[in-house]
């Protein structure tokens, strides 16, 4: 995994934007490496602390608690993420990889009246010397005898994993959220639960609504120079129909070429407030334009396009990169892997437009094994091996893991074929 002078860190391994080995917040100046020693022991020392203080308030009480508790994601390699939270201890937050410990949090936690966690995390950027907070909430699921915790703006993508069967629930701890250490090995029956003031986070029928009212827009420059016009925009839902904040809407109409998501921010009873990020191309202009009062948006939508349809070849493979390369030697196939990024629109487009077309399924059922690589909650040691600097990338790779090619651009599903099947041995095509 490579390191990176400038880094920032985002909370909880769900959208920590690259990683430095050995940091407990952020990489310190260069200049002062005894006060970034220090700052890494202090750290390390209150993350000790607080465990031990969690995990003996944890053996204090019933196993039926629902919530406290020691709980992992992540696949084991390159991206490992601990959490422990206790009512009275708050929380200790981990990360691991290749190199040692990425990131350490801790501090305390609140119950929200909804019965959600609100947990606070600090930010540090080095390249600009800031350091910022964030709030996370966690949604506490039951599922049979299990527990997991979702952050909020995933709760519809878990609610998908769930109904297509294929990565959750799980039997053994490596996953994509939050599981209370243990409880893979516990059943999983009938549908997973929420508290019942967040019901609503569990909707199956999708919610329609309008913008009514342009808020405000600014343009966001990233240190690379990409620009992002970001427009706050009022909405004729709300709480009343079951639109709360964190979920996320889909614009419908107009229908635009790549998806254009609001992430709820208010919720009011009968009127919300979203956030519209949209990436603005060179020529100055956005798909569809600016958000403007009358488009039409839904909730619900996308995590329903994300249940495989009964029957279809499934495109991903629940693998890790290196497991994906013996089986292809061993079915004597390629391995297609799809590097995604959940905070741009680009990954979701690619993976609905394309991979989701059913002659594609099908040819990567026949040629590929097929792993998705999410670098969503970091940068993970694949991207530095292929050199990959943009989601999504869609590389093919022989058994040996040598590039046969990639895609980087947006074609059309029977381009996508015509031009993979190019890339790869005759015997596998």
């Amino acid at each position: 995994m490579s390191m990176r002078q400038s880094t920032q860190f985002i909370v909880i391994g769900f959208a920590v934007l690259h990683a430095a080995p050995n940091g407990s917040f952020a990489d310190e100046p260069t200049g002062d490496a005894a006060g970034a020693d220090r700052h890494i022991e202090e750290a390390r020392r209150a993350y000790d602390g607080r465990l031990l203080q969690i995990q003996n308030e944890i053996q204090s009480l019933s196993e039926e608690h629902p919530w406290a508790g020691e709980y992992y994601w992540g696949d084991g390699l390159g991206g490992n993420y601990s959490l422990a939270v206790a009512p009275r201890g708050g929380f200790a937050f981990r990360q691991t990889g290749c190199l040692g410990v990425y990131d350490q949090q801790s501090g305390a936690l609140r119950l929200c009246e909804d019965g959600s966690l609100q947990l606070i995390f600090r930010i540090s950027d080095s390249s600009t010397a800031t350091e910022t907070t964030r709030e996370v909430v966690l949604i506490p699921v039951q599922w049979g005898r299990r527990c997991y915790l979702i952050e909020r703006e995933r709760i519809l993508d878990f609610w998908a994993a769930t109904r297509a069967g294929v990565t959750e629930p799980r039997r053994e701890p490596h996953g994509r959220y939050y599981l209370r250490r243990g409880d893979e090995r516990k059943p999983a029956k009938g549908a997973p639960t929420l508290p019942e003031r967040l019901r609503n986070y569990g909707l199956v029928a999708p919610i329609h609504a309008s913008v009514t009212e342009v808020i405000g827009s600014e343009v966001d420059v990233d240190k690379y120079g990409r620009r992002t016009l970001r427009t706050r925009v009022r909405i004729d839902a709300g709480a009343s129909d079951g639109l709360l904040a964190g979920m996320v809407m889909e614009l419908v109409e107009p229908k635009p070429r790549t998806p254009v998501l609001a992430r709820i921010v208010v919720s009011n009873e009968h009127m919300s407030e979203g956030v519209v990020d949209q990436r603005i191309a060179h020529e100055d202009t956005t798909d569809v334009g600016e958000p403007i009062a009358g488009w039409r948006l839904v909730a619900g939508q996308r995590s329903a396009e994300l249940i495989v349809i009964s029957g279809a070849p499934r495109v991903f493979r629940d693998l890790n990169l290196a497991a994906a390369l013996r089986v292809a030697a061993r079915e004597k196939m390629v391995v297609l892997a799809f590097f995604r990024a959940d905070w741009g629109a680009e990954s979701a487009a690619f993976e609905h437009r394309v991979l989701r077309d059913a002659g594609v399924r099908e040819w990567v059922a026949a040629n590929c094994v097929a792993v998705e690589i999410n670098a969503t909650t970091g940068r993970p040691p694949e991207a530095d091996r292929y050199n990959v600097t943009k989601y999504p990338t869609t590389l093919l790779l022989d058994s040996a893991g040598a590039e046969l090619g990639r895609f980087k651009e947006l074609p059309s599903p029977m381009q996508f074929v015509a031009d993979a099947g190019k890339m790869i041995p005759t015997k596998t095509n």
